[in-house]
């Protein structure tokens, strides 16, 4: 990146804005079910990270090595893709990544992108365990 940054500004990979608006979405959501408002500065927090993820992830569609971020060197594949190397279903694959078992990051809103070694990594060693 070029240019000079505002003072008080942060700077954002482009994963972890994406991260940061749901992780904020999600607090907004959890105060609407304990039936206390949201602060209107949080409201407005998530609707620029929402802003900025947003215009991160149309980039990619143009551009998908702009967007890659700092983790461009870790080749990622979808969780259909990571089931079949898996041998399990896709349902399973989405609990390993939940439980925290298998890395993965979102790309939009549905799409889990598993790391393919840490994937290909625990199916050899599912596979050394059967054997």
């Amino acid at each position: 990146m070029t240019g000079v940054v505002p003072p008080g500004s942060v700077l954002l990979d482009p994963a972890d804005t994406a991260t940061a608006a749901w992780a904020i979405r999600e607090a907004i959501r959890a105060l609407a079910v304990a039936g206390q408002p949201a602060p209107v500065r949080l409201l407005a927090l998530a609707s620029t990270l929402s802003a900025a993820a947003a215009a991160t992830a149309s980039a990619a569609r143009t551009d998908p090595e702009a967007a890659a971020g700092s983790d461009a060197d870790v080749e990622v594949v979808p969780v259909s893709e990571a089931a079949e190397l898996l041998g399990l279903s896709e349902s399973r694959v989405r609990q390993l990544i939940a439980g925290g078992d298998l890395p993965a990051r979102r790309a939009g809103r549905r799409l889990l992108l598993v790391d393919r070694a840490a994937a290909a990594a625990l199916a050899a060693s599912r596979t050394s365990e059967g054997a």
